[in-house]
C-alpha cells in the first residue's frame, strides 16, 4: 500500500490530506464524520484556512490519530515545524570531527528527510554489510527495506512500528514536497508499518535504541541515539543530526575492532 502523496502548501494541510486519503475517504465522507464542511476541509487541506483546536480535535478524533500524531497536527497548526536551515560551515566541521572521533564505533550525520551526508568508517562498514549490492543514500530506506535493517533486526516487532510512525511524523511535519515523497517510498518498502493504526503504536520510542542484529553470523548487541544541534525553542534547530551507535557487550566490540 503506498502513502498518498501531493503537491501541498502547509505543514497542516499536508497531514491531513496524508490521513485523509490512507483512511480512504473523501472530502464529503469526512464532512459527514466530523460535522466540518467540506469546503473548510478543502480550504485547510490547501492552506487557505485555518482550523481551531476543537475542529482539529473532532477531525483527529475521526481519522483515528494517536495523541502524538495529534500533537503534530497542532505544532503544524501553531506554525511550528518546516525544514529546518543548514547548519553554518563551522557547526558542519564540528559534526564531522565528533563522527569521526567516535571511531571505531560507527556514527553518521543525517539529516530531516534521511539522506545521509557523512559516516565514519565503522558506519560505513556496517552498512554496507547490510545493504550488499542495493543503492540508496537514505537511512530511513535503509531501515525499511525488505533487504534492509529490519531483515537482520531479531526485535523487529517491537522496534520498526513506532520508528516507523516517529519518522512519518517527522516528514509529514516538514510540509515539504521532497519529504512526502521519501514518506511514499518508505511505505511501498513498508507497507505494513503504513497500514497500522497509529493508535497501536507507541506513541515515542525511546530516544537511546537498544537491539540486536545478525551480521556477518555474528549476533551485534547494540545501543544507538539520535542528537540535534541547537533546539525548537531557541529558534536555531538545523537540518543536520548525528546517529551514534555504541557496541554493548564484548563480541560486539571486538567486530568493529577486528
Amino acid at each position: 500500500m503506498s502513502a498518498p502523496s501531493a503537491a501541498h502548501t502547509n505543514g497542516l494541510g499536508v497531514q491531513l490530506r496524508y490521513w485523509r486519503r490512507l483512511r480512504g475517504l473523501s472530502q464529503l465522507q469526512l464532512s459527514l464524520e466530523t460535522g466540518v464542511s467540506s469546503r473548510h476541509l478543502s480550504f485547510l487541506e490547501t492552506g487557505r484556512s485555518t482550523a481551531s483546536e476543537e475542529t482539529l480535535e473532532r477531525i483527529s478524533d475521526a481519522l483515528r490519530l494517536s495523541p502524538a500524531d495529534t500533537t503534530c497536527l497542532k505544532r503544524s497548526r501553531a506554525g511550528l515545524g518546516g525544514r529546518p536551515p543548514l547548519p553554518s560551515p563551522k557547526v558542519r566541521d564540528a559534526l564531522r570531527r565528533a563522527v569521526d572521533t567516535h571511531s571505531p564505533w560507527p556514527a553518521l550525520i543525517v539529516d530531516s528527510i534521511g539522506t545521509v551526508h557523512y559516516a565514519n568508517a565503522g558506519m560505513v562498514r556496517m552498512l554496507d554489510g547490510v545493504r550488499g549490492e542495493h543503492e540508496t543514500s537514505n537511512l530511513f530506506e535503509f531501515y525499511f527495506a525488505p533487504w534492509g535493517f529490519r531483515s537482520i533486526v531479531e526485535d523487529e516487532p517491537r522496534v520498526a512500528p513506532p520508528l516507523f510512525a516517529r519518522i512519518r511524523r517527522d516528514l509529514l511535519s516538514l510540509g515539504d514536497p521532497e519529504a512526502m515523497r521519501v514518506l511514499d517510498r518508505l511505505s511501498r518498502l513498508a507497507p505494513d508499518l503504513a497500514r497500522l493504526e497509529p493508535r497501536s503504536i507507541p506513541d515515542e520510542p525511546d530516544p537511546v535504541l537498544e537491539t540486536a542484529i545478525r551480521l556477518d553470523g555474528v549476533r551485534l548487541r547494540l545501543s544507538s541515539i539520535e542528537a540535534s544541534p541547537g533546539s525548537d525553542e531557541g529558534g536555531n534547530r538545523t537540518d543536520w543530526r548525528v546517529e551514534t551507535v555504541f557496541p554493548l557487550d564484548d563480541e560486539s566490540r571486538r567486530w568493529f575492532t577486528g
